[in-house]
């Protein structure tokens, strides 16, 4: 398995146009540690709001959402942007972590959206 597959891999599911389950289950094909420096991939606040805007419009549930921001969280192959750095990190976070914020509600994912959107002006 070569970079290129697993940088497509990730770039595919933080697209999260496709099913989400089988792309993680190829990436157990590969370990789980990146060592280099620089991340293989970035997660932008584009790629972000993409997503919670699916959530918003109802093409995805609030597991789903969860379930996506949980395959990519933590991930040492996959950076933030970085003129957003911490803003993603924290609503990437609160997305993969409900149990331990909030629940993913269209109102809570709403100010979640309007934070990185502020973050842009």
């Amino acid at each position: 398995m070569s970079v290129e597959h697993r940088a497509d891999i990730l770039k595919r599911l933080i697209r999260y146009e496709e099913p989400s389950e089988p792309l993680a289950t190829e990436l157990r094909e590969f370990p789980w540690d990146w060592l280099e420096e620089e991340p293989l991939v970035r997660l932008h606040a584009s790629d972000l709001l993409r997503v919670i805007d699916r959530f918003l419009a109802g093409d995805i549930d609030a597991q789903q959402l969860q379930d996506w921001a949980e395959r990519l969280e933590c991930r040492e192959d996959i950076g933030f942007g970085p003129d957003d750095e911490q803003l993603v990190d924290d609503v990437f976070f609160r997305l993969a972590t409900p149990f331990i914020n909030e629940p993913l509600t269209h109102e809570s994912v709403s100010r979640m959206r309007e934070q990185l959107c502020a973050s842009k002006i």
